[in-house]
């Protein structure tokens, strides 16, 4: 099964980027939390991007990851 997550190229280079996850902490809902979160990064110069399904996809897991953590 093929991923639903298209690569995508630099803006900068044109070449194709790295598919990552790196860790953040944010606030959400008033809590900061420590996630995991989806980006592309561009190797020749460090940026690193997201895409509207990306923003999508790491907003659902962070709420999922929520309403997991209530229902603890």
């Amino acid at each position: 099964m093929r991923s639903p997550i298209k690569p995508m190229r630099s803006p900068i280079t044109g070449k194709e980027m790295l598919l990552q996850e790196e860790p953040y902490i944010i606030e959400f809902k008033g809590e900061q939390r420590r996630v995991m979160l989806k980006n592309y990064l561009c190797v020749d110069t460090g940026e690193t991007y997201t895409t509207g399904g990306l923003d999508m996809l790491n907003l659902y897991r962070l709420e999922n990851d929520y309403e997991i953590i209530e229902d603890l």
